[in-house]
């Protein structure tokens, strides 16, 4: 009987358009959480620790990785759960030395995992994907094996000379400023450097971005946007491709960002081609001899057309300008930051260099051997890279066949692992009892102990697929570190803050706090927020609390009031949206205020110290256009919805109370009848 009466009710309900989407939305959630939860009690990793959700979902992983702070959450776990800790259903962090052999050491089977595959072309038929997102390991190496000669220590010789060329326009900017005791974002200029060293060295060319001192096109913020949907988007990979359409569709600024560097990137390109031209008519054997990336490339392909194709001269380029300007940037940012933390540190910095300058041994511009020379300044930089590598997410790989034994544990195959730079140098078996601390002298020990630390030190990758870059950020650390430590003072225009940073794969500093207060709606977007009105009741984590209400109560909610009927379901949703929404506008009108405010403090000097001071500029990571649309969409969206569900319920209602009238009327009349047959 019950279930003909259920059988009834959804018969009924799925007559109607509104509860047959709900009852199927619920239904494929319902199939998918009973997936998750069959994985769960079939893996044999089930025992390894981590958090709940990441037990059955990715959106753990998306929420941790958009909260902007994965490295943080990432230590924490490791601290508490020990070397193995899941990070999704099938994905774990490893912290263990002897793994990182096993994982990435040469010869290593593991593959990289699809969160890769976000970073490269979304087109599954491209033949020639870049060194990052390439997950082949056999055309990976045969890529890698066509531009290596380019990326050696012995080619950066030729490559100074560029680095020297930036130096100077840097200087002279430093000394306006301090000459009027400006206060500066030396994380912008820290990238403008960056940006320009990787453009005179990859197609020997600046960009001009120290000369104007902003953001050209947008390049610097379309790198950044890039590596957040690189990041973002890579967690379901399977996505990628409709992701990229989708956003192809959205109306683009001519000339800018991504494409602004593309277009600059391949005007070099072919007018170093049309000079080959002119020189080959001329019987020259030699025609590319300015030593930049370019030339080195169009050499190649001169003499092996086949091997070395124009796109493989033009992906070089592109590829060296994407990944060589933030990373060195941030670790740039790094240094200075610490050294004006830890003013013994570059006191001992500034003594080493004063002696060899005294000496006779340093040149200006010092040069790179000379730098490699200095045995406590390379500590400083290796330490630096240390405390705050650039990158923050684990490196994926995928366990190969025959599963392998990591940490103790066996993995199936198919199994994703990696190691994040983070949890490895926050190891205190390896480091000591203070890895958090910024400490050189850790690096000036015997070979042996150096060894140790060696070993486990992951700022560039490790087996095969290390950094191809990494001599070139060397370079270009090594020149500029002990050139500004040796011309300028610099300090921290607020000494006594702690600097603020955003992980969106590479760990970047923000340089002004940004409050985002939001609610339900908006939860969606930025999930690591509590709603102000749906708290936990059940003793439940906030963050789990949140996805109750967002995912599992409007579910509830629905199918309650498709099956009944029943408006109260909806008119609950209708009330919670509208009271939340209400609730949430002080908190937004506050961010938009502040939001206002914030641009007044920029480049407002603070500090009486001498030479190039550090500021704290309000330049956010998420932009203010942005917040706005978020704020504006936030209460909109959320008192639009709670109204148009409150609409569905009085409609629903008012349907009942129809219904329930005519059926009162019928019974009426069928009274009456009865009374007139007798």
């Amino acid at each position: 009987m019950l279930s003909h009466t259920l059988y009834t009710q959804l018969s009924t309900a799925l007559q109607k358009p509104i509860p047959c989407i709900l009852i199927a939305t619920s239904g494929v959630l319902a199939i998918l959480i009973l997936r998750s939860l069959l994985r769960d009690i079939t893996s044999p990793l089930r025992d390894i620790p981590g958090p709940f959700l990441a037990r059955y979902t990715r959106l753990w992983k998306l929420c941790a990785i958009y909260k902007g702070a994965f490295e943080e959450t990432n230590i924490e776990l490791h601290r508490i759960h020990g070397p193995i800790v899941r990070i999704a259903p099938n994905e774990y962090s490893i912290d263990d030395p002897d793994a990182v052999k096993v994982i990435y050491g040469l010869g290593s089977q593991f593959i990289k995992s699809p969160w890769y595959t976000a970073s490269g072309d979304p087109d599954p038929h491209n033949t020639a994907p870049d060194l990052f997102s390439d997950r082949n390991p056999t055309r990976h190496a045969a890529s890698r094996r066509k531009v290596a000669s380019a990326y050696s220590m012995t080619a950066l010789a030729q490559l100074e000379p560029f680095v020297d060329q930036c130096y100077l326009v840097l200087r002279a900017r430093f000394i306006e400023f301090a000459d009027r005791g400006q206060v500066i974002d030396m994380a912008h200029w820290m990238q403008c450097y960056a940006f320009d060293v990787i453009g005179e060295i990859t197609v020997g060319k600046l960009f001009g971005f120290l000369d104007q001192g902003d953001d050209i096109d947008g390049i610097m913020a379309a790198i950044s946007q890039y590596l957040s949907y690189a990041a973002i988007v890579g967690v379901y990979s399977e996505f990628h491709r409709l992701a990229a359409k989708l956003l192809s569709f959205l109306p683009q600024k001519q000339g800018s960002g991504m494409a602004a560097m593309g277009k600059f990137a391949n005007a070099q390109v072919q007018q170093r081609l049309s000079t080959t031209a002119a020189v080959d008519a001329a019987d020259d054997k030699h025609p590319n001899q300015k030593g930049d990336f370019l030339s080195k490339m169009l050499n190649l392909h001169h003499e092996n057309p086949e091997k070395i194709t124009l796109k493989d001269v033009f992906m070089t380029c592109i590829t060296n300008i994407g990944a060589g300007s933030d990373t060195t940037s941030i670790s740039l940012c790094s240094v200075f930051y610490h050294l004006c933390k830890y003013p013994e540190v570059a006191q001992k910095l500034r003594a080493e260099i004063d002696e060899k300058t005294a000496a006779g041994e340093l040149d200006d511009p010092i040069t790179f051997k000379q730098a490699q020379s200095m045995p406590y300044l390379q500590a400083v930089l290796k330490e630096a890279l240390r405390v705050h590598p650039a990158t923050g997410l684990p490196l994926g790989r995928v366990v190969p066949s025959g599963g392998a034994a990591i940490a103790g544990r066996a993995f199936p195959a198919g199994s994703i692992v990696g190691v994040n730079s983070w949890v490895a140098h926050a190891n205190q078996a390896v480091w000591g009892p203070d890895p958090d601390v910024f400490r050189p002298e850790r690096w000036l020990v015997g070979k042996e102990q150096y060894n140790v630390l060696d070993r486990y030190y992951f700022t560039f990758g490790m087996g095969s697929r290390t950094c191809i870059g990494r001599n070139i950020s060397l370079l270009e650390m090594s020149k500029l570190v002990p050139q500004l430590i040796r011309e300028f003072d610099i300090g921290l225009e607020q000494p006594g803050e702690k600097w603020q940073k955003v992980n969106r794969c590479l760990i970047t500093l923000l340089a002004a706090d940004l409050l985002l207060l939001t609610s339900v709606l908006t939860t969606l977007l930025l999930p690591h927020i509590p709603s102000p009105l749906l708290y936990p009741v059940w003793g439940l984590a906030k963050a789990y609390a949140i996805y109750l209400q967002l995912l599992i109560l409007p579910c509830l909610l629905g199918i309650w009031g498709a099956v009944k009927e029943s408006p109260l379901p909806t008119n609950i949703l209708s009330t919670t949206l509208l009271l939340d929404a209400l609730l949430s506008l002080p908190p937004r009108l506050l961010l938009l205020a502040s939001l206002a405010r914030a641009p007044a403090r920029c480049g407002a000097p603070g500090s009486q110290a001498q030479g190039i001071i550090w500021t704290r500029c309000a330049d956010a990571a998420i932009g203010p256009i942005v917040v706005v649309v978020v704020v504006v969409l936030g209460s909109g969206l959320e008192a639009w919805g709670g109204w148009w569900v409150g609409g569905w319920g009085r409609r629903l209602g008012s349907e009942q109370m129809r219904e329930r009238r005519e059926r009162e009327e019928e019974g009426e009349g069928g009274k009456e009848r009865f009374c007139d047959e007798v």
